[in-house]
């Protein structure tokens, strides 16, 4: 009698095991069907193929070095950080995200506590800033990675 229950829960066992992973299978396919993906094998790229493709022409100028750290060899780029976004327009977005911030700092500094509408209302600002607007659809429940980025 106890052979029989322990056979019945190895088969129960196995059955949902296979279950799970046709299930697996099936959304690993539907998931490359409704993104479009391909998969396809690059060329290979190796330095010597590149160069007898295609030969340097002598009438076109060679490619400028990058150029050297103006500041004695520090690699850091603390200091030039602000020029690198000289004329560069702010949108809407950002000017919100930037009162935004400053009504934490400020709120910080005071000791007062932000009311919790307030503080989603700014997280949400935080997350279009950061990782842009949420227009893409809901991805599939099995999609564990996907719909943690979500």
């Amino acid at each position: 009698m106890a052979g029989d229950w322990q056979e019945l829960g190895q088969a129960a066992a196995i059955g949902l095991l296979f279950a799970f992973l046709v299930a697996k299978l099936i959304s690993t396919v539907i998931a490359f069907k409704e993104d479009n993906l391909r998969i396809t094998r690059s060329p290979p790229a190796s330095p010597t193929a590149a160069a007898s493709r295609s030969p340097a022409r002598p009438d076109t100028p060679a490619p400028a070095a990058p150029p050297k750290p103006s500041h004695g060899g520090d690699v850091s780029s603390d200091g030039g950080s602000d020029s690198d976004w000289e004329g560069v327009e702010s949108t809407e977005l950002d000017e919100e995200f930037s009162a935004a911030s400053a009504f934490v700092a400020a709120s910080a500094a005071s000791g007062t506590s932000v009311p919790e509408e307030a503080q989603l209302r700014l997280y949400g600002l935080y997350k279009i800033a950061t990782e842009g607007p949420c227009t893409a659809p809901q991805p599939s429940a099995l999609k564990l990675k996907a719909r943690a980025k979500w």
